[in-house]
């Protein structure tokens, strides 16, 4: 078995740069998966890891290994949902759009799917280490041990949490504060040059690197050397930490594309919201994106809320396709009245008809 492992992994890594290490538990349950669906015949792949009772009593493959993973790379960052009403743990940033809301972490791989998020709901009495290395050990628990690389930036970065995923086979990256514990003295008080950087690792292959762009930059990995990127001057732990960047700033546009545009003062139903029609929605077009085809944001949205709308009247879909991209009704310009009298005629329970 192990040699299975071993040369499985070594054939992965060659055809995906983004091949996650396998390991001997896995591949057990991977093998007695195949022997089940050979008994459990269903007719498409994906049937398998369906929850639908309409194809199965139970489901054969979802409860011993996901079909859809994060990829080798993920990234954690915080996102503040609007809400200005009367909170106890009601956050101000200022870096923010909205300044004040609900802070909430996220945990996202490439292509700004959202993998696990957590609500920050004030100080915790029975946490044991920090609040950002509490945060992180809790969004990464079902990924570590994997051979992730997890990107971060400087409210997260620290020695401390570098050595404690380095035990759970998981690889730091972040941009780093001068004043953390354990930073190498000369790499933070060296004065360089624009485009000058001086590198430090210590016994645990931890990495700290300080390059001058317009100002001091320091970094921390645990995967990476003191090297240059092919295409351009930045180091290469640089490079890799902006495109990891990507990760939650593609998250975050895309769901700002899908506002909540109804006002309320349960900060509850905000952040439900928030994460059904922005989330979830974001999640979804891009699961779609990668299994269906290519699809415009917009175009996917209104397939779901035709979809929705039309589940327990079907005729409401007449009414959905008439609707203009400002979800107006198109009335022909020679009888108004008529067009309207039909509309009314499509909601016959909602009692608005012309007296």
């Amino acid at each position: 078995m192990e040699l299975v492992v071993r040369e499985t992994n070594r054939y992965g890594a060659d055809k995906n740069s983004n091949w996650l290490d396998t390991n001997i538990p896995e591949m057990k349950r991977f093998i007695g998966l195949c022997l089940k669906m050979g008994q459990v015949r269903l007719p498409l792949l994906r049937d398998y890891w369906n929850t639908s009772r309409e194809l199965t009593e139970t489901p054969v493959a979802a409860p011993v290994m996901t079909r859809v993973r994060p990829g080798r790379r993920v990234y954690i960052d915080e996102s503040l949902v609007p809400f200005r009403g009367r909170l106890l743990f009601r956050q101000y940033i200022l870096s923010k759009r909205h300044r004040y809301g609900i802070k909430v972490f996220k945990l996202c791989s490439e292509g700004g799917y959202t993998c696990k998020i957590r609500v920050y709901a004030g100080k915790d009495c029975t946490r044991t280490g920090t609040v950002a290395e509490t945060v992180v050990m809790d969004l990464m628990e079902e990924y570590l041990d994997q051979g992730r690389d997890l990107f971060v930036d400087n409210w997260y970065t620290g020695i401390s949490l570098a050595q404690t995923l380095i035990k759970r086979s998981t690889n730091l990256v972040g941009t780093c504060r001068r004043n953390r514990k354990g930073l190498p003295l000369d790499v933070v008080r060296t004065k360089l040059k624009k485009g000058q950087r001086i590198a430090r690792q210590n016994a645990d292959g931890i990495v700290v690197s300080k390059w001058k762009d317009k100002r001091d930059i320091i970094m921390l990995s645990t995967i990476h050397d003191d090297g240059i990127g092919s295409s351009s001057s930045k180091p290469h732990m640089v490079e890799d930490y902006n495109n990891a960047k990507l990760f939650v700033d593609t998250s975050d546009q895309m769901a700002s594309y899908s506002p909540f545009v109804r006002k309320t003062s349960k900060w509850y139903i905000r952040l439900f919201f928030h994460i059904v029609t922005q989330t979830i929605m974001v999640n979804a077009w891009k699961l779609c994106q990668d299994n269906v085809g290519k699809m415009r944001f917009n175009d996917f949205k209104r397939k779901i809320f035709v979809s929705l709308l039309s589940q327990d009247n079907p005729q409401l879909v007449e009414l959905v396709f008439q609707l203009n991209p400002r979800g107006h009704v198109n009335l022909p310009s020679i009888c108004k009245h008529a067009a309207q009298m039909s509309v009314i005629q499509m909601f016959p329970d909602i009692g608005n008809s012309p007296e």
